[in-house]
């Protein structure tokens, strides 16, 4: 397998072709070699730390004939290529490359932008005005729950059935059926209640004068109809939340069961980690990694004493799980190199690297409290043995984001292992 050190590249275009309704996103680079401008590097291929991993070398001739096929968008002037960066398109239809975590941000921001915008919009029955911020919250991005709530009520305003459909399948990943549905009732009802959609609903009619009245002018009548349509209208909506709000209560339930189940494999999975690493007990390292997996059960059995699980404590569970999947690399094989924030530690320092890093997720929190030094935003596991070079080997990147207060830590892990030699004390294939 070929790779290419980042500092040899050069971003010249990206392999896509981008229209304003698909913006903002993150778009794969296109290559070209800063000593060789006919040389480009064309995607699919793997950026692990300062490498690039596989793609395909092509000349001249053939970036230009994916730019006559409208297959690649130039860029100019050009960027010079560089580690955990990202590429991605703006509002405006201009590129932007920047730190994973700054690039995060500015996606974070464009989503609460949009969603904002959108339910003002809404508010203000302006449904175009809707349409165009939940596009851009939609695509920076397209798992948050409430974006496709809002995205659907813009669909039902407008009568597009069908891709109220659309955005129920993509709610089924992240929240599921029920749970759409009840917040999707809910967040209609809160817009409901504002005044102007209040006025459009319950709306004093035209004032008659009827014929030999001496001029008195009749609306009570209508004005009481309107108020009974409505009250049936809201007590069918309120039953509907109901039904909803059952079926979310059955979905937790069900997620409770997973919480445990979750809790009881990564105790066994950290027992099992201890075991192989007191057995072995050829370095530092295993005797690190024992004894941290023996704090991990602990925190575990903690946690599984709790009758109540707020989410704290599914951040604490999954903070024990980066724990534990990190300390798994140097079970079957042997942890070479530990990254950590861009810093590079070989095999004498992994022990202290180690110990970082469990200070860094500080294993969960406290475990028998529930309580967690901040909220866990986001976290990317991967397994990625096919990015090493020789087979065997296994690669892991890990990416987590957490916030403390108004702080956000950034955790980028990355764990090179390669095959151990077999022990006579245990089989470790």
């Amino acid at each position: 397998m070929s790779t290419y050190a980042l500092e040899q590249l050069e971003i010249v275009g990206f392999a896509d072709a981008l229209t304003e309704d698909m913006v903002p996103c993150v778009v794969p680079p296109v290559f070209r070699f800063k000593d060789n401008k006919e040389q480009f590097l064309f995607p699919p291929f793997s950026i692990v730390n300062r490498q690039v991993e596989t793609g395909t070398i092509g000349n001249r001739k053939e970036f230009e004939r994916f730019l006559s096929q409208e297959e690649i968008t130039p860029i100019e002037p050009t960027i010079p290529a560089a580690a955990n960066h990202e590429l991605w398109i703006d509002m405006g239809m201009e590129p932007r490359y920047q730190f994973y975590d700054e690039k995060d941000t500015n996606f974070r921001r464009m989503t609460a932008l949009g969603k904002r915008m959108a339910e003002d919009a809404l508010k203000a029955g302006d449904l175009d005005k809707a349409r165009e911020a939940c596009r851009m919250a939609f695509n920076a991005n397209n798992n948050d729950i409430d974006v496709l709530v809002l995205r659907s009520l813009v669909y039902e305003r407008s009568d597009e059935s069908e891709l109220i459909e659309v955005m129920q399948d993509l709610a089924t990943d992240v929240c599921g059926v029920e749970t759409f549905q009840f917040l999707l009732a809910k967040k209609r009802g809160a817009l409901q209640s504002n005044p102007a959609e209040v006025n459009k609903m319950v709306r004093r009619p035209e004032t008659t004068t009827v014929p030999g009245s001496h001029g008195r002018k009749i609306w009570i009548p209508a004005l009481a109809a309107a108020v009974i349509i409505t009250a049936i209208a809201v007590g069918a909506m309120f039953y509907g939340q109901h039904l909803a709000a059952k079926a979310y209560r059955a979905e937790i339930a069900a997620s409770k069961a997973l919480y445990y189940q979750g809790l009881d494999q990564m105790i066994a999975n950290a027992a099992s980690n201890e075991q192989s690493a007191r057995e072995r007990s050829e370095d530092e390292l295993d005797t690190t990694i024992a004894d941290v997996m023996a704090e991990l059960q602990t925190r575990g059995q903690n946690l599984k004493k709790k009758e109540i699980v707020t989410k704290e404590d599914l951040v604490s569970l999954q903070r024990l799980q980066v724990v534990e999947s990190a300390a798994s690399g140097n079970i079957h094989r042997k942890i070479t190199n530990l990254e950590i924030n861009g810093t590079i530690y070989g095999q004498k320092e992994l022990p202290a690297a180690f110990k970082l890093l469990r200070e860094l997720i500080e294993l969960g929190g406290s475990g028998g409290s529930g309580e967690s030094s901040g909220s866990l935003m986001s976290i990317r596991n991967e397994s990625r043995d096919d990015d090493c070079v020789n087979p065997g080997w296994g690669c892991a990147s890990i990416k987590m984001e957490i916030l403390e207060g108004n702080r956000k830590k950034l955790i980028q892990i990355y764990i090179k292992s390669e095959p151990r030699t077999p022990n006579p004390k245990r089989d470790y294939y």
